[in-house]
């Protein structure tokens, strides 16, 4: 088992840490030139890593964690890496996908609130 610390916050911690910096974005954009970002894009920032970058890479292969997703409009046997479900989360509950209105929504303190609860 490896016991090296990362050189990285945890996802929860590094969501916390963007959004003091960046405001929430538009469904399925990381970063944008206005300061915006969306949930994946926050924890990039949050924990000062550039995306599409070999830091990026290192980053998502320490904090690899295959999760159930914590919605209903998922069935609950199903799983995914968090980043996986972290985009689901913030692209159809938090921003609200508009091909489905009925979904229920979601606060990001809920996303980082489950990050928290998943040890991420």
């Amino acid at each position: 088992m490896n016991t090296q610390p990362t050189p990285y916050p945890l996802p929860s911690e590094a969501y916390r840490r963007g959004r003091l910096t960046s405001s929430a974005g538009p469904r399925l954009q990381l970063i944008n030139d206005d300061g915006t970002s969306c949930a994946y894009g926050a924890i990039l920032i949050g924990a000062d890593i550039k995306p599409y970058t070999e830091d990026e890479n290192e980053f998502s292969a320490i904090s690899q964690k295959s999760v159930q997703f914590p919605c209903e409009c998922v069935p609950s046997h199903v799983k995914a890496d968090w980043s996986a479900v972290l985009v689901h989360l913030y692209d159809d509950h938090v921003q609200l996908n508009p091909d489905f209105p009925e979904t229920p929504r979601w606060t990001e303190e809920r996303v980082i609130e489950w990050l928290e609860h998943e040890g991420l």
